[in-house]
């Protein structure tokens, strides 16, 4: 009987606090703050639907990052890091993309 009656008291302390607001329908219906919060996060979170994942503007196309990848594996480059690869194609005039991106 308890169960019941807490049940219905707290869905009508949800209802008016969409309302009035927590704390007036907290006080009008004589509940604490804390049992609402308690009860209202027992309730299940909202199901957000899924952003699509959108590529980064500015990062590298197919056509470009499959460039940047024959570079670094060519036999010229295979036992250097990317960060001396790119101070070498810099010094031939030839910027592919950034260190970092390398």
């Amino acid at each position: 009987m308890r169960a019941g009656f807490e049940r219905a008291r707290v869905a009508a302390l949800e209802e008016l606090a969409g309302v009035v607001g927590r704390v007036r329908a907290c006080a009008a219906l004589g509940v604490s703050r804390a049992t609402y919060y308690r009860h209202h996060r027992r309730s299940p979170a909202p199901v957000r639907p899924c952003a699509e994942r959108r590529p980064h503007p500015r990062s590298l196309s197919a056509a470009e990052r499959e460039e940047v990848l024959d570079v670094l594996h060519s036999e010229e480059f295979a036992d250097m890091a990317p960060g001396e690869i790119y101070a070498v194609l810099l010094d031939r005039g030839t910027c592919l993309c950034s260190e970092s991106t390398m």
